[in-house]
């Protein structure tokens, strides 16, 4: 049974899905930018249904959650470890699997840096180890003082659309989340480009990632191409493997939901 959540701590509302039973290993299912735990809706089910204890959050900022401002990629990690303490009644002890897309990528770096003796498994999805280019990053900053000095947050959601998605995916599907990224608060958007701007390289510490890993990506993804996964996939070693879903862009669980909750269920089931 899937069902959302809130919970007060430290000053902030964690907004969250949750599914699956409260015993069984926990899942933490973390979104990319400017996106939301909606990123997720057809594959909580399968996973709470398969046994696993999933836990969806929408980051500071984004979906419900309240307008966020200044904060870095490490402070997103720490509130993940607040979520699955106050939400998925987390003592520390029980070792759990993550699962980022993109930016929630970037934040698993982060989050294996401080954490990672907490961590079952991993799942990179959709995203990339390396920080941003010079130009790459000053770019993020000169679009995140846009959206504050109009206000708009539709900018990102204009330039970003139609390299999210693979060529398959249908307009309505595209208007869906158009809609979503076009919602976030300007605040938010920006703070959180900075944040991606301003993230240091992971790519050396691949190679010291010792937990099983599983690097995901949609054969036409544009923004992170399959090319770049499997070198992250060698970089990691003999404890990741690599699995490319077809007919899917950068929006792997919404585009091919099926074929994404079934590859992470049977990899899961694996180990």
């Amino acid at each position: 049974m899937e069902k959302d959540c809130s919970n007060e701590s430290q000053d902030r509302t964690w907004h969250t899905s949750v599914a699956g039973p409260e015993d069984g290993h926990i899942v933490l299912l973390v979104h990319g930018f400017p996106l939301s735990k909606r990123l997720w809706d057809q594959i909580i089910g399968p996973l709470g249904d398969a046994g696993y204890r999933v836990i969806a959050p929408d980051l500071r900022g984004f979906g419900d959650s309240e307008p966020a401002s200044a904060f870095s990629l490490g402070d997103l990690a720490g509130d993940l470890q607040c979520v699955l303490r106050d939400v998925g009644q987390w003592d520390g002890r029980r070792r759990v699997t993550y699962i980022g897309l993109s930016m929630g990528g970037y934040i698993a770096f982060e989050f294996y840096r401080r954490f990672g003796h907490q961590l079952h498994s991993l799942v990179l999805m959709d995203t990339r180890a390396e920080a941003d280019t010079p130009e790459a990053a000053e770019g993020r900053r000169a679009a995140a003082q846009k959206v504050l000095d109009t206000g708009h947050a539709g900018l990102v959601a204009d330039d970003m659309l139609d390299k999210l998605f693979g060529p398959s995916a249908s307009p309505a599907l595209k208007q869906e989340w158009y809609d979503i990224m076009s919602g976030t608060s300007p605040i938010t958007v920006a703070a959180a480009l900075c944040a991606m701007a301003d993230r240091p390289d992971s790519y050396s510490m691949l190679p010291s990632i010792s937990c099983p890993t599983l690097v995901m990506v949609g054969r036409d993804d544009a923004i992170t191409p399959p090319e770049g996964a499997g070198h992250m996939q060698q970089a990691i070693g003999s404890n990741a493997n690599l699995c490319v879903i077809e007919t899917s862009g950068h929006m792997t669980p919404v585009e091919q939901p099926e074929a994404c909750a079934n590859a992470l269920i049977s990899w899961l089931e694996s180990l």
